[in-house]
């Protein structure tokens, strides 16, 4: 019985943090959006992306602009600008397992 409880505790938070990953590649184009019912910004991957983990993403991630303070908002922009306007890959990342990104990373290779 103490197996079993230790096993839920040490596999609960993982369950908890459960996430996963909307695309890594290219950026094909960000799509800025300020609708009076939608206010956030797209970022389209290249078709050759790859860990594209949600199904209905459809290589693109999110960033709704409710979803986040203006500085964190700036720092993801300025991120996937980066990416797009260098040639290098990014990865979007959702803790949520939906397309809205609260995690990008500039990286050459998945990891």
């Amino acid at each position: 019985m103490r197996y079993l409880a230790l096993s839920i505790l040490v596999l609960l938070p993982g369950v908890a943090l459960a996430g996963d990953n909307i695309a890594f590649g290219l950026v094909k184009g960000i799509k800025v959006y300020h609708f009076a019912t939608t206010k956030e910004t797209r970022i389209a991957f290249e078709s050759s992306a790859t860990h594209q983990s949600i199904p209905g993403c459809n290589l693109e991630a999110k960033l709704v602009h409710s979803q986040h303070d203006d500085a964190t908002l700036n720092r993801l922009l300025g991120l996937a600008l980066t990416a797009y306007t260098s040639g290098r890959k990014l990865r979007a990342y959702s803790s949520n397992d939906d397309c809205n990104a609260d995690f990008l990373a500039l990286q050459e290779t998945y990891f």
